[in-house]
């Protein structure tokens, strides 16, 4: 009994494991906008992606209309304006299943008096 364990091991290492998502990579950058306070986020919105299907990358506010729909994208860049975090999916062309969703988040940056304050004294 125990010389047949290893070898049941060793053959459940070695049988191939089916995939259970169609995206092997999925990035979005920035991840973080970074704007004084009471003001909107502009920015250049990065994607890449690899997938062994036809993904739609989708505003998830937006539903309706697909940013840009293609099996593997490489540093694919569009223009974003938004004064809240916005979230995008990637979505199965054919089945409309959402596989992956990633957050743009904005940070607002301290009052610049405060920051010249905190920064104006030394101990040296």
């Amino acid at each position: 009994m125990v010389k047949i364990w290893p070898l049941t091991f060793m053959c459940l290492l070695s049988a191939p494991v089916e995939a259970t998502t169609d995206i092997s990579k999925f990035d979005l950058s920035p991840r973080i906008c970074l704007v004084e306070q009471n003001k909107s986020c502009e920015t250049k919105v990065s994607v890449n992606w690899v997938s062994n299907k036809v993904l739609c990358l989708i505003r998830k506010a937006e539903t309706e209309q697909p940013i840009i729909c293609q099996q593997d994208v490489i540093n694919y860049q569009f223009p974003l304006h938004f004064s809240h975090a916005v979230t995008f999916q990637l979505i199965d062309q054919s089945s409309k299943q959402v596989l992956a969703e990633q957050t743009i988040n904005i940070l607002f940056n301290a009052n610049e008096e405060l920051s010249r304050r905190r920064l104006s004294w030394s101990l040296f």
